[in-house]
């Protein structure tokens, strides 16, 4: 992935939806529910997170394979700002550490761009995780 983009894309899901962040023309992707917003997470602080703007689309031509359905990185593919913003302010590290020069990619980010502080905030904007005892009712 290209580590090109300094700030986040108007409908970039790690960017708040707060009236400040709507004021400067943001309208922030939602996940329906915080269980998908935890594996988006952790898949991007795994394996980073390609910027849907850029990103390829593969769609199943099969039903069944629906699942398979979603945005990946292909060759010209930037990583998402958002989700560097988001792991850089919260002093968390990210896949730009295995880079040569990770500094380099940090520091051209816009950090006045809005942007959850840390991956708790990001996660806690969908809800109370859910707790092991609701299961047992």
């Amino acid at each position: 992935m290209k580590f090109n983009k300094k700030k986040p894309c108007k409908n970039c899901p790690f960017v708040p939806d707060t009236k400040e962040a709507k004021d400067q023309g943001f309208v922030p992707i939602r996940f329906a529910c915080r269980e998908r917003a935890e594996e988006i997470e952790e898949s991007a602080y795994r394996n980073g997170f390609p910027c849907h703007q850029s990103a390829d689309y593969h769609e199943a031509e099969d039903e069944e394979f629906s699942d398979n359905n979603g945005y990946y990185a292909g060759e010209h593919t930037s990583h998402c700002a958002g989700a560097l913003l988001m792991y850089a302010s919260s002093g968390g590290n990210c896949d730009v550490q295995s880079l040569d020069d990770p500094d380099a990619v940090l520091d051209k980010l816009d950090y006045d761009a809005p942007h959850y502080d840390s991956e708790t905030y990001f996660l806690d904007s969908y809800g109370p995780p859910e707790s092991e005892d609701d299961d047992a009712t």
